[in-house]
């Protein structure tokens, strides 16, 4: 994970992302100031996807491409994964029809509680529960990032960091 974050360039970053020794993968959605892709990937193969022509990029916690189907372990997992996947898709696309999105309004997009027990901001119950453990919004352009520790609508004020200039964002 440090050496995808090192990287000065997504081509650089994918490559870190998808060495060919990695014993396993995470799913990336990684951007630099003019792209942004998703890397669904195992320990052998990845798919690349990049944003939809309305320009946004939604991930949630499934594999989503054909070839990737193979590697889902929990198919009623995938399933909860899939419904917030369209969830957020549907808020996302709201929210980039009335304009600019900024933090704020992406922070509100993680709080959405709608689809109980699949929302987008989970409140674990159960110790065996999962929960959203913290939250983030990216700004690539301006090189920002907004955070915060705990679930988007209960967590207090943002936390930010403002990545030194021509470093990776």
């Amino acid at each position: 994970m440090r050496d995808v974050l090192a990287r000065r360039t997504l081509e650089d970053a994918v490559a870190a992302a998808l060495h060919p020794a990695r014993a396993s993968s995470y799913n990336w959605v990684l951007a630099d100031r003019a792209r942004a892709l998703n890397v669904e990937g195992s320990a052998t193969t990845a798919v690349t996807t990049a944003p939809g022509p309305d320009g946004l990029l939604v991930h949630a916690n499934h594999y989503e491409a054909p070839a990737m189907l193979v590697y889902e372990a929990d198919p009623a997992y995938a399933e909860g994964s899939a419904r917030r996947h369209r969830r957020a898709a549907e808020l996302l696309e709201e929210a980039a029809s009335r304009g600019p999105l900024t933090a704020r309004a992406l922070r509100n997009l993680l709080a959405d509680h709608d689809g109980v027990p699949d929302a987008l901001c989970r409140h674990a119950v159960t110790p065996t529960e999962t929960g959203t453990v913290f939250w983030c919004a990216a700004n690539v352009t301006t090189g920002t990032i907004e955070f915060g520790r705990g679930t988007p609508c209960a967590a207090g004020p943002a936390q930010r960091h403002r990545f030194a200039e021509g470093s990776a964002a």
